[in-house]
């Protein structure tokens, strides 16, 4: 076992992430965040909330693959310009 362990409180980690104090709470209750309790007191080693963060920055870049991988590619700049929809619409003789 290590000489000290480091640990830190569930109000330091909403602060750390900028996540509200209640979905912390959540996470640690789910133990989707792994904690003891000392005395009543929940607390997280600080190994342990820097595994969690690499598990959630892994978890999102996945999302952003399949959501990237599901999108069809764009062209051009996006939506036509209203100017040349008008135009094409007149050269039509739908306008």
């Amino acid at each position: 076992m290590p000489e000290s362990l480091d640990f830190i409180t569930p109000a330091e980690i909403a602060k750390i992430t900028k996540v509200s104090r209640w979905s912390i709470a959540r996470d640690l209750q789910d133990g989707k965040i792994p904690s003891v309790e000392i005395r009543g007191l929940r607390r997280v080693l600080v190994s342990d909330f820097i595994a969690w963060i690499e598990r959630q920055k892994a978890e999102s870049l996945q999302k952003a693959k399949e959501r990237q991988a599901c999108e069809a590619p764009r062209r051009g700049r996006g939506r036509p310009r209203k100017a040349a929809v008008n135009k094409a619409a007149t050269a039509a003789g739908t306008l």
